[in-house]
């Protein structure tokens, strides 16, 4: 990717970022690189080269190797750099969500994409962390299939942290929330149960009076 971004921004680099994309295939997934935004400002190069000083495809190759991950197939794992400092299409809530549940056409091709942001200084433990974070959703997937309910999706979070429900102490109104709508699909409910009421208003949906909402917990 530094020899995309090392293009000047326009149309040449754009239509780069697309061969790469789909790998002349027009419609195809030939490259999980979905995330990265290809008319990212200069301040990108520098990012990348921050993963590059710390070796983070070797790094990351190593820790699945230690983790002893074994997946029904062989999974390629390819760290995407979402732009949500500068990039005007970036969205962190939207793009956080599709990254956990929106995932169906990377599973079909055994594609596994962990996400770093630019608002966030790289550093190797958590990249490792959400790494395995990732790993874990596929892995969810893959067995079960993509998450649509509430409660599927909660259990795969759960899953991809490693946690049990006996182990967060959530609110209780989250929690009569969560017994009350488990099998909802909507995505406007799904949505500010995850993400709380300041991201939910930040994209004018209506919120649910949840307060932070499961994610603020499950990182707790």
């Amino acid at each position: 990717m530094l020899a995309l971004y090392e293009m000047p921004a326009g149309s040449a680099r754009f239509e780069k970022y697309l061969s790469l994309l789909q790998g002349g295939k027009k419609g195809d997934l030939a490259l999980p690189i979905g995330n990265y935004n290809p008319m990212a400002k200069p301040f990108i190069l520098n990012y990348i080269k921050q993963l590059q000083a710390l070796n983070i495809e070797k790094e990351i190759e190593f820790f699945i190797q230690s983790k002893q991950v074994n997946t029904p197939q062989e999974v390629a794992v390819v760290l995407n750099i979402a732009d949500d400092l500068k990039g005007g299409w970036t969205n962190r809530f939207t793009t956080d969500h599709s990254s956990r549940f929106g995932t169906s056409a990377l599973l079909k091709r055994n594609f596994c994409t962990p996400i770093v942001w630019t608002s966030e200084e790289p550093e190797l433990a958590s990249i490792l962390k959400v790494t395995e974070r990732a790993i874990r959703r596929y892995l969810f997937q893959w067995e079960r299939g993509i998450p649509k309910t509430l409660q599927e999706q909660v259990d795969q979070e759960l899953f991809a942290y490693g946690k049990s429900p006996s182990e967060l102490s959530l609110p209780t109104e989250i929690q009569v929330f969560l017994d009350q709508e488990a099998k909802t699909e909507s995505f406007h409910i799904i949505f500010p149960f995850f993400y709380g009421e300041e991201a939910t208003a930040s994209l004018e949906m209506t919120t649910l009076g949840i307060g932070q909402g499961f994610l603020y917990y499950l990182n707790q």
